[in-house]
């Protein structure tokens, strides 16, 4: 591949994530306003609201994380050298 086409998937991973990033922000202002809305409402109501807010944060993180799969797998596995295994019970 040629630098320029590097650079140019380089620029496209970064403004992903920085839209990604925009979209995430809009969603937090969202939850912020649910909360100050949440004493006037039905607990129903808010239930629903915030799993509507939860589902596009969810389908942003899945968005952004499957635009980065492609480099994710070139790269070699972490070594874990040295470093307790913590899910083993003792």
């Amino acid at each position: 591949m040629h630098q320029s086409s590097l650079d140019r998937i380089q620029c496209r991973v970064v403004q992903a994530h920085q839209e990604q990033l925009e979209e995430m922000n809009a969603l937090y202002h969202e939850e912020n306003a649910l909360l100050c809305q949440q004493p006037g409402m039905t607990f129903a109501d808010y239930v629903l609201e915030l799993e509507e807010i939860m589902e596009r944060k969810a389908r942003c993180v899945h968005s952004m994380r499957t635009q980065l799969q492609p480099y994710l797998q070139t790269r070699p596995a972490p070594e874990h050298q040295g470093e307790d295994d913590h899910s083993s019970v003792t």
